[in-house]
């Protein structure tokens, strides 16, 4: 739209410095004998050096007619660059008995390779923004009434416009400028055609278009009216270099510069009203496309050039996901499901201001779920983001690469992936406060219900705060990024109440060797500079309380009478039922540091046993290695336990090694035996204490002859 609006700055001022030299002209005899009278003129007017290398000539009824070539119109000073305006050639005639009547009739000007070319420099200044400014003061009397003017047509060929800004650097281009329009003036619709090829210079992707439309320009009510008017073009790649890669600075896409092919786009509509004196544009309905992408566009405009507000609605179609990005060049990844990305649609209203973008009453469909909410820019300036968005249901799982071992799984001989940067950079500069939500979810096969996320991040400071329930449990999580050094620094609380430990660990790992009634709290903090070296740095205690649980694949109780009966040397007892330990609490006090998690005290409580100690659990391999000091305290009189009763208030210790999937179980019970051999020589130091005493007393009755 830029563009747009230079093409229109030049060939305005082009046209000016036309009718300002016909005018000149027009109360002359020979033009060629007037150069300097005309250029004088002109730099009064413009404060710029008109310059004529051609000839000039004059015809003089029924048409004054002007044809000129080489005209030049310079820059102000301080400016080095080539003349602000130039044509090869023009031609201009006006009506002469019209002036008669103070009216100016003009017939088809035609200019032939005009050029414009503004600049900016690095202090701000530009070179064009002075013609604005009147050189000479008003005159009022029997001119001809500019408000009268009608021009029979308007023909541009070969016509160039470049936009350079020293201080960024940067150059924006119109070439290959065509223009051609019907009658102007006079209340008549008029016909218009424009073609160009805009880019940002040499090697550089580059937009060509064209435009066509019946116009109505009312001068005396501000009006301008477009009519049927359309808008094709495409969008064309950078050219490749001999390497094969574009030449200019972009983004990564997945196919090359050299197979990149086109992009056509297109916007149409039926008409579009707008007073330009009260900036307002009346209420109108367009259709844009881009590629294969289709998007209904309703939008209206008040103070376009002053505190504008742009409002409206927008519609998408339902589209097909894949198929668009195929057209885009973009690979769309391998997902689980067949249906992932296939259906997208979607509609909501905008309202745009100079510092405020604001999409609301969003409704977007993708795939199986749907999403509503709104979101805005607060302030296009700083990039200030708000939103409040909820999705009724997502299947996340769907989305994941195809699971290992399947068709389209990846290899699975691929190299561990290396430690990836955490974007500090880009939490940086975020600048964003709000609050997603969604009713029903699937990750990593775990049944996710009213999950919620606030986020609050200004000047590296990122605050999450996430909220679920699964699982007949509820979790709450506060997490604080620091990004204003070069590691991350990261601060987070867990709190999970009442989880059914078993199903969730089934769920999430196939695993069944634990299950009960959680309830775990974990505070971590650490810093890093990759994913890897955060995981590792992360310290912190988590504490975990199990209440109604079981360890499966542990039987505490038949180990403890396996070793009872090894150390008897008798037959090994048989198991009565599958490995398993029932257990009224686990209790652990843990401390995550160096991917190690050590918990020390470890308590647990069952029908049976009480046991105490602590160990480790090492993240990176899952190994484990628990030291447990296991007492029995009550024994059933009958039954497959009542063999320990011999073991009653005697510490056992029990080591428990390997993986969370292969561990062994080791009682000791050396000290055991120690106790029962104590315990055996308490008992015969009584029995001959007894018989002593009882041999004592038997002498004593003999001597003093006591019956």
């Amino acid at each position: 739209m830029k563009a747009l609006k230079w093409i229109a700055v030049g060939l305005g001022g082009l046209v000016a410095l036309v009718v300002l030299a016909l005018v000149a002209v027009v109360l002359l005899v020979d033009p060629n004998d007037y150069r300097d009278e005309v250029a004088a003129r002109v730099e009064a007017a413009t404060g710029r050096q008109l310059t004529l290398e051609g000839d000039m000539e004059l015809a003089l009824f029924p048409w004054i007619a002007l044809d000129v070539s080489g005209v030049a119109l310079g820059n102000p000073p301080g400016f080095d660059a080539p003349p602000l305006l130039r044509a090869e050639r023009a031609r201009v005639g006006v009506k002469l008995l019209p002036l008669l009547q103070r009216r100016i009739e003009i017939r088809r000007i035609a200019i032939d390779a005009p050029q414009v070319e503004l600049v900016t420099l690095a202090d701000g200044r530009n070179n064009w923004s002075d013609l604005a400014e009147s050189r000479e003061p008003a005159r009022d009397g029997g001119g001809p009434r500019l408000e009268s003017l009608q021009i029979a047509g308007l023909d541009v060929t070969r016509g160039a416009l470049t936009l350079r800004d020293l201080a960024k650097s940067s150059v924006t281009r119109v070439r290959d400028l065509a223009v051609t329009t019907g009658a102007i003036g006079g209340g008549t619709p008029t016909r218009v055609e424009l073609s160009a090829l805009l880019d940002a210079g040499e090697n550089t992707a580059a937009t060509r278009l064209a435009f066509e439309a019946e116009t109505r320009v009312d001068t005396a009510a501000s009006r301008l009216e477009l009519a049927n008017w359309t808008l094709e073009g495409e969008r064309q790649p950078a050219p490749a270099t001999a390497t094969g890669t574009a030449a200019a600075a972009g983004p990564a896409v997945t196919t090359s510069a050299a197979d990149a092919k086109p992009t056509p786009f297109s916007a149409s509509g039926t008409r579009l009203a707008l007073d330009w004196a009260a900036g307002r544009l009346e209420p109108t309905t367009l259709q844009v496309r881009y590629g294969e992408l289709g998007v209904g566009l309703e939008i209206a405009g008040e103070r376009l050039f002053d505190d504008r507000l742009l409002t409206g609605r927008l519609t998408l179609a339902e589209q097909n996901p894949r198929a668009l990005a195929t057209a885009f060049g973009v690979e769309v990844p391998r997902t689980r499901a067949d249906w992932a990305f296939t259906k997208l649609a979607g509609s909501g209203a905008f309202r745009v201001t100079p510092t405020r973008a604001a999409l609301e009453e969003l409704d977007v469909t993708l795939d199986r779920s749907r999403l509503k909410g709104r979101v805005a820019v607060e302030d296009l300036e700083t990039l200030r983001l708000s939103f409040d968005l909820a999705v009724d249901a997502l299947d996340v799982d769907a989305y994941r690469a195809p699971a290992p071992g399947t068709a389209d799984a990846a290899p699975s001989a691929s190299p561990p992936a290396p430690p990836s940067p955490l974007p500090v950079e880009a939490l940086r500069a975020l600048n964003a406060e709000g609050r997603f939500a969604i009713g029903r979810a699937t990750l990593a096969a775990l049944p996710l219900s009213d999950l919620k996320l606030a986020l609050a991040a200004r000047d590296g400071d990122v605050r999450l705060q996430p909220a679920a329930r699964a699982f007949g449990g509820s979790y709450v999580g506060d997490l604080r990024l620091d990004a204003k050094r070069t590691a991350l620094g990261v601060t987070m609380t867990h709190e999970v109440r009442g989880f059914d430990l078993g199903a969730a660990i089934t769920a999430y790992a196939k695993s069944d060797r634990l299950s009960g009634r959680a309830n775990l709290t974990a505070k971590l903090a650490g810093s890093g500079t990759t994913d890897r070296a955060l995981i590792d740095a992360l310290t912190g205690p988590i504490d975990i309380e199990i209440v109604g649980g079981a360890l499966e694949g542990l039987d505490v109780t038949y180990e403890l009478q396996r070793a009872q009966a090894l150390f008897r040397r008798q037959a090994l007892p048989a198991r009565s039922g599958p490995p398993r330990t029932p257990f009224r609490t686990l209790v652990a006090n843990s401390r995550l540091e160096r991917g190690v998690l050590a918990s020390d005290p470890i308590r647990v409580e069952t029908d049976v046993l009480q046991m105490r100690g602590s160990g480790t659990f090492r993240l990176a391999d899952q190994a484990v290695d628990y030291r447990l000091t296991t007492v029995v305290r009550e024994v059933p009189a009958a039954g497959a336990q009542a063999s320990l009763a011999d073991l009653r208030a005697i510490e056992i210790p029990v080591s428990i090694t390997g993986t969370v999937r292969d561990y062994k179980v080791r009682p000791d019970l050396s000290d055991a035996a120690r106790a029962r051999v104590k315990q055996e020589v308490e008992k015969r130091r009584d029995e001959v204490k007894q018989k002593v005493e009882d041999k004592v007393r038997e002498r004593l009755d003999r001597l003093f002859n006591r019956p």
